[in-house]
C-alpha cells in the first residue's frame, strides 16, 4: 500500500522515500541512517533530502540524562556544559548552516531555568552540541533538534569503458 501525503508543499510517497515539490515537480530522494558518532552511544536517525545540488540533513539527538545517576547538570552548581559529537550521514561540500532547537527539557521546578545552546566546530563532516548552564539550575535531561543545510558532494559521474 502507497501512502502519499501532502506537507509544506512536499507530496510524501513514504513507500518509494520520495518527496515531491508542489511548486516545481521536482523528485526529492531522501533516507535515514544512523550516527554512531559520539562516545555516550546516543543514535540518531538522519533524515537526508537532496534538493539539486543543495542537501538538508535533519534530526533530534538526546543531548544528555544526568538525572539516572546524579551526574553533573542534574547534581552539580556553578558552570556546567555537556558537548556531543555529530557526524553528518553524508559529507558537504563546504560546511553547511547549521540550527538548533530545544526538542525537550526535563528540569528542577524550585530553581530558575538557565541554559546556552550553541553549535560548534562546524566542518563538511559534522559539529558539536554544546549545551551549558550555570548557577543553581539543575537540568535532569535535554534533547535537541538539529538542521544542517548545504551543498552537497556531487560525485563525477562514471566515465564509460572503451573495449
Amino acid at each position: 500500500m502507497t501512502v502519499k501525503v501532502m506537507v509544506n508543499q512536499l507530496l510524501i510517497d513514504f513507500a518509494n522515500n520520495q518527496r515531491q515539490c508542489a511548486f516545481c515537480k521536482s523528485m526529492i530522494f531522501f533516507q535515514e541512517s544512523e550516527n554512531m558518532a559520539d562516545q555516550s552511544h546516543n543514535t540518531s536517525a538522519q533524515q537526508n533530502v537532496i534538493v539539486g545540488e543543495m542537501q538538508i540533513l535533519s534530526a533530534v539527538d538526546e543531548v544528555f540524562n544526568h538525572v539516572d545517576h546524579g551526574m553533573p547538570m542534574w547534581s552539580g552548581d556553578g558552570d556546567r556544559k555537556v558537548e556531543l559529537n555529530i557526524a553528518f550521514q553524508t559529507p558537504f561540500n563546504a560546511p553547511p548552516a547549521v540550527t538548533l532547537g530545544l526538542a525537550g527539557v526535563d528540569s528542577a521546578h524550585d530553581q530558575n531555568l538557565r541554559f546556552w545552546l550553541a553549535a560548534h566546530d562546524v566542518t563538511t563532516t559534522g559539529f558539536k552540541i554544546e549545551f551549558s548552564t550555570w548557577d543553581d539550575t539543575h537540568i535532569a535531561r535535554a534533547a535537541v533538534s538539529w538542521q544542517a543545510i548545504g551543498g552537497v558532494v556531487v560525485k563525477p559521474a562514471a566515465k564509460p569503458r572503451v573495449i
